[in-house]
C-alpha cells in the first residue's frame, strides 16, 4: 500500500476498459492511450491497474513498448515505482480503496 500511495501524484482515474476492446486491437489500445496523455512513441513507462483480467484488453496492449497491464491481484511495488504515469480502472480504485482504507 506504501508504493500505492506514493504513486498518487501520477495517478489518473480512467472508466472500466473491459467496454472498449471487444476485439483484441492495438490500434485502438495506442488511441485510448493518446486520449489519456501516454506518450506511446516515447519511452515513458505506464501502468494500467484493472480489477479483473480482460482478454481483449490484455491482447491489445501486449504489443505496446512501455506499457504494464496488471490486475489487482499481481500488482507489484516495482512496477508501480518504475511506471511514470499509473492508470487506475475505476473498478480497481474502488477495490484498492476497500482493501487499503482504514
Amino acid at each position: 500500500s506504501t508504493a500505492l500511495m506514493s504513486a498518487v501524484g501520477k495517478m489518473t482515474v480512467v472508466e472500466d476498459l473491459d467496454t472498449h476492446f471487444a476485439a483484441p486491437k492495438t490500434k485502438d489500445m495506442k488511441a485510448f492511450l493518446e486520449r489519456v496523455d501516454v506518450d506511446t512513441d516515447g519511452r515513458q513507462s505506464t501502468l494500467i491497474l484493472t480489477k479483473d483480467r480482460h482478454e481483449n484488453t490484455y491482447l491489445s496492449a501486449r504489443n505496446i513498448p512501455y506499457l504494464t497491464l496488471s490486475t489487482l491481484d499481481n500488482i507489484n511495488a516495482r512496477d508501480i515505482l518504475k511506471a511514470k504515469k499509473v492508470l487506475v480502472a475505476s473498478s480497481a480504485l474502488a477495490e484498492i480503496k476497500d482493501r487499503y482504507s482504514a
